[in-house]
């Protein structure tokens, strides 16, 4: 099950949780009778500032920043009793991001109340991040690290048979021994929405990630890139055939580039199956290192609509210490050769990174001004595990919530003050020249 969501915003994308619901379509497979109850469904409804971001309220309003605090989705009470009405003997709530780590508990607090018999297992990489918190916070009776796929069939038939599961033992927190990320893996693909004709479609088909950016969380997951095999690939995109209208694919990989040939294989599955009209996107911050020129106009030809990419920053020393090398020529090949085949692009940044003062993010959004690309920033948050904070305990002492880009929380060198100002003045850049980057 998939707990609601509360924060400033939540996007589509955001809701497409193609990692739980592969997870239900291999427990299916071994038969297995299992639901997914998605807690998010629903429009925003304005829910109270809560007392952790409360730093934010003289912000609210303000041009440029966001006007209210929003619940998408049911309150974990009317989902647990939907989830109860079915009677499961064992509950699934799934946690995306360590900063929802709140809605997970009180969800998982809430199905105790009404099924005191079921087994109730909390995971997802919020849960990877630190397992041990979600145990000490919650009535769960487990928390799961890791990818599940090879080990979800094992675990729901004896949890403690298998690797990466942490569990009571009296007043101690016991792990089953650490799992290793699976080398072969379902894809994963879902219907999101319909559009004027157009069908829209997530999928998610790699994992892992051979970058060593010390800021990102992904490496915690799985260092090394893997591929879903194409024989894989091409059974779920028989999804996508017959699909009245145009069919439009979101791909979620932010590293899927690093193996070009894969994803070219993996557009003329696209094709295959949903014909030559179909588009695609890139949404999710695609490292810009593994792309060029060239690339860029073999996949304009492939029907690349949106290029989201990961600029993260221009401070060389900050960069360098996060681990991430810098190839500027690159990034600007790339933007100018997206907007030759009328590409928009969204260029993303990180604020509040240390070693980085305000002015040195200020001095990335001026270069980006000249640029034909929209800017994303996001506030800097730390996750379990990342550098500066392997001190998972640290993590004890303060909300999730403040795990959070939106909580605009100062981390490092960047001030709550500043770190609000700089996402007002991107906001207000895009909406300057939003007319000069779109596609015409």
């Amino acid at each position: 099950m998939i707990p609601p969501v509360r924060d400033f915003y939540f996007t589509p994308q955001r809701a497409s949780f193609l990692g739980l619901r592969a997870l239900a379509e291999i427990a299916a497979d071994h038969g297995v009778e299992c639901r997914v109850f998605n807690g998010t469904s629903g429009r925003g409804r304005a829910a109270p500032l809560p007392d952790e971001v409360s730093h934010l309220l003289p912000h609210l309003g303000t041009e440029g920043f966001f006007k209210r605090f929003y619940r998408f989705g049911k309150t974990p009470e009317s989902l647990a009793g939907e989830v109860a009405a079915w009677a499961p003997d064992h509950v699934l709530v799934s946690c995306f991001a360590f900063c929802y780590a709140t809605e997970a508990v009180e969800t998982a607090a809430a199905c105790r109340k009404l099924l005191p018999r079921a087994r109730i297992t909390l995971g997802g990489a919020g849960v990877s991040a630190y397992p041990e918190y979600f145990l000490r916070h919650s009535p769960a009776d487990y928390a799961v690290a890791g990818e599940a796929d090879d080990r979800i069939a094992g675990f729901l038939n004896d949890p403690l048979s298998v690797t990466g599961v942490y569990s009571r033992e009296g007043d101690d927190i016991i792990s089953s021994g650490t799992a290793e990320p699976p080398r072969v893996f379902s894809p994963a693909l879902a219907a999101m929405r319909a559009t004027n004709g157009v069908q829209y479609f997530s999928a998610m088909l790699t994992r892992g990630c051979a970058m060593k950016c010390a800021f990102c969380s992904s490496r915690l997951q799985g260092a090394t890139f893997r591929k879903a095999p194409l024989p894989a690939v091409d059974r779920v995109f028989r999804n996508l055939a017959g699909v009245p209208g145009r069919v439009h694919l979101d791909i979620e990989d932010d590293t899927i580039a690093s193996d070009f040939d894969y994803l070219l294989s993996v557009l003329e599955l696209v094709r295959k199956h949903a014909g030559g009209g179909a588009t695609f996107s890139m949404e999710n911050g695609v490292d810009y290192r593994t792309l060029d020129g060239h690339k860029i106009r073999v996949l304009a030809r492939q029907g690349l609509r949106q290029l989201n990419i990961s600029l993260v920053s221009r401070n060389e020393p900050v960069l360098s210490y996060y681990g991430r090398t810098s190839m500027p020529e690159r990034f600007e090949e790339v933007v100018f050769a997206a907007r030759e085949c009328g590409i928009p692009v969204t260029a993303y940044i990180i604020a509040g990174l240390k070693g980085e003062p305000a002015e040195s993010v200020r001095e990335c959004l001026r270069y980006l001004s000249s640029l034909p690309v929209l800017v994303g920033i996001s506030p800097f948050y730390p996750v379990p595990g990342i550098k500066d904070y392997q001190e998972r305990r640290f993590f004890d002492n303060i909300p999730p919530r403040l795990c959070a880009g939106a909580a605009f929380h100062s981390w490092h060198d960047c001030s709550t003050d500043e770190l609000v100002s700089l996402f007002r003045e991107a906001r207000l850049l895009n909406l300057s020249k939003h007319g000069t980057v779109a596609r015409s």
